[in-house]
Order: C-alpha cells, then structure tokens, then sequence
C-alpha cells in the first residue's frame, strides 16, 4: 500500500515541525484574531493545548474594553468628518447584532469551542500525514502563499468597501472606525470558515484521486489473484477510516462556526431591512435618496455576497462528497469484483449516507445553494411589507 493510515515511526522533532508548518497556512487569520482578543487554542512548540487563564482573562478585557468604548461612542458621538447622526435604536440594531457576534464569539472561542478548535487542527493533520501531503514542505507552502494572497485581497476589499461607505455617507466617526474594525472581525471569521472547510475539501479531492487509483488498478478483477483483492480490501478500509475522520473534521467546524454563521445571516438580513427603510424614509429628500440608494446597493451587495460565499463554500465540499459516492458506487455496481471488495465498498457506502458533510445552522436548516435564494426572497418580500408599511405612516 501506497500510504498507511497513521505512521507509525516519526521522529517527535519532525512531527512537530510538520504540525508548525499547517499552523503557518492559517498563521495571518490566527494572528489577526489575536489583535481582536481571540484565541483558539495555544501551541507550546510540541502540541496544541487549550490556553492559560491569564490569556483567556487579557481576551476578556480586550474585547470588552472594545464593546464598551463602541457604545460609548454610539451614544456620544464624536465627528471625525462630517456631521454625525443622532443616536435612533432602529437604525443601530444591525451594528449591535454584529458586536454581540463579535464580544460572544470571543468567549466561546476560549470555553465551549477549544476542544473543537483543536480537533480540528489535530484532524486536518492526521489526514496530511495519512495522504502523506506534509511529506515535504511544497504542499504547506503553496497553501501560505495561496493565504498571503486571499487575506491581502479581503483587507483590500474591506477597505475599498468602507471607504466607498463614507463617501457616500459624508460622515465618519470615533465609533465608525470602531464599528468598521468589529466589522471586520465579522468578515474574518467568514473567511476562516472558508479556509477550512477548502482545506477538508482539497484533502477529500486527493482522497478521491485515491479511490479512482482503485478503480483503474483493479478492472478485471476477476482475474485477480487473492493477493490483489487484499491489497484493495485494505485500501479501501483505510481510505473509509480516512473519510470518517474528514467527517468528524466537518462536525467540528460546524459545532465552531454554528454561532458565527448564524449571526451572519440575522445581521445581514437586519442591514437590507434597516437600510432598505431608511431609503425609503428619505424619499422626499432628494440629495439624501441619492445618498441612501447608494447605501442600499453598496451594503445590499456586501450582505448578499456574505450569504453567497457561505453557501458556495458548502456546496463546494458537497460536491466532492458526492463524487466520493459517485465512484464508491460504481465499485458497488461493478458485479466482476470480488464478493469481499463490494462488501466493503457497501459499507463505505453507509458511511458516506452517515457523514454526509452538510453544515446546519443549529440543526434546523442547511447552508446550501438553496439558502441563497430563500435568503433573497425573504427580503424582497420584507422590502414589499415596508414599502406598504411606508405608504400607511
């Protein structure tokens, strides 16, 4: 066999170096969450742990530090440029949505989700080092100049979004750099829910690539000898156990990113609403409907985008999952093969209709391309309530 599950002889130094090397792909997004007072998990120089108090307790003042100076300068205001807006509940509901994501996210990264933090880590190399993708440095780092390249480009997106903003706005505040900085704590963890879930998508893309080796190895199995059938069987178990491990990998991230993805979608949706009747509050005043339409195409394209990616990003690993079944049926069907292989192959079956690599939000409904279009719908027909609500008052 070409790769064992786990190897067996490894010196612990090399062991550790190959587990820095991942950290270091995903190195600008952790580094950027500790500049907003979250942490994951710790690394000691030989194995993740879960991190000290002390840490945990400068996390906690860092963040609320954050949400107590934002409310602050929500309530009094200080002009930075232009003229600021008074304080309206309605209009700041969606800013609140996101820093209560932002200060509840900080905390459930160091309590209830460490565990999972470092499963995942742990998982993601268990399966490198079973593929045998960390047998060398090129793999780690194509995937850090590849993450170089995708953070730079969501900083300069934020930017270039944010400014747009204030020109359109004409105004910019203490609390405004303070929300565009919670904001982009929002945008990040949006991306770190891409990036893993990419990662566990690459890995079952070479997993695949394994199990089409089987295939083209193995056409005229009938005329196999038994040692052929063992080397198969025991190919195909161990690349079964390796796809419940990206199972578990996947379960993880959803218990992690349950809260934030959720968040994302109330918030966005509250952004289209609020901006929506703003916009239409404006309607007598020509200069200021101007202003606000721009400010409902900028934001209404940032929050639908933010559903689309998610969505995508989901269907992506659904599609390779389906491949897998795809060619893990055709082994099924393929009646020349030996009794013992189809058994085995039914049985990786039954794991993949187990495991089937859809994310939920708290279990009631799945991020999938359908999201998208039901996401849509639900504010159109809210923008149809407002506009007769509009109409009344």
């Amino acid at each position: 066999m070409e790769f064992e599950y786990f190897e067996n002889f490894e010196e612990s130094r090399e062991r550790w170096k190959r587990f820095e090397r991942l950290l270091e792909t995903l190195s600008l997004e952790l580094k950027l969450e500790n500049v907003f007072g979250m942490n994951r998990f710790r690394w000691n120089g030989h194995e993740l742990t879960a991190l000290k108090n002390r840490t945990k307790f400068s996390s906690m003042i860092l963040s609320t530090s954050l949400v107590i100076a934002f409310v602050t300068t929500r309530f009094y205001p200080i002009a930075i440029l232009g003229e600021p807006y008074e304080f309206d509940a309605f209009r700041e509901c969606p800013v609140y949505l996101i820093l209560g994501q932002y200060w509840v996210g900080c905390i459930l990264a160091y309590t209830t989700h460490s565990d999972d933090n470092i499963k995942i880590m742990k998982g993601i190399y268990n399966l490198d080092t079973s593929l045998k993708l960390n047998a060398t440095e090129d793999y780690y780092n194509k995937a850090r100049k590849e993450n170089v390249i995708l953070v730079s480009f969501l900083i300069v997106y934020l930017a270039v979004f944010h400014i747009c903003g204030i020109a359109s706005d004409g105004v910019l505040t203490v609390g405004g750099l303070l929300y565009t900085f919670v904001h982009f704590y929002q945008d990040l963890e949006l991306f770190m829910f891409y990036k893993l879930l990419n990662m566990l998508k690459r890995r079952l893309h070479i997993l695949n690539d394994w199990l089409r080796k089987i295939i083209l190895n193995y056409e005229n199995s009938a005329k196999a000898v038994d040692g052929d059938e063992d080397d198969v069987a025991t190919k195909l178990h161990a690349l079964a156990a390796l796809y419940y491990d990206a199972g578990e990998i996947c379960s993880s991230i959803n218990n992690v990113f349950n809260f934030h993805i959720f968040m994302i979608l109330i918030s966005s949706f509250a952004h289209v609403i609020v901006i929506q009747w703003v916009a239409l509050r404006s309607y007598g005043s020509k200069g200021d409907f101007t202003v606000n339409v721009m400010k409902v195409t900028i934001w209404s394209i940032r929050c639908a985008y933010a559903v689309l990616m998610m969505c995508i990003t989901c269907e992506k690993l659904l599609s390779v999952r389906n491949d897998t079944k795809i060619l893990v049926n055709e082994m099924i069907m393929d009646y020349d093969r030996p009794s013992r292989v189809r058994r085995l192959a039914k049985a990786f079956m039954d794991l993949l209709e187990t495991s089937d690599m859809k994310v939920s939000i708290y279990d009631m409904f799945y991020v999938d391309g359908a999201l998208v279009f039901k996401f849509l719908s639900v504010c159109t027909t809210y923008l149809v309530v407002l506009i007769q609500i509009y109409h009344f008052v």
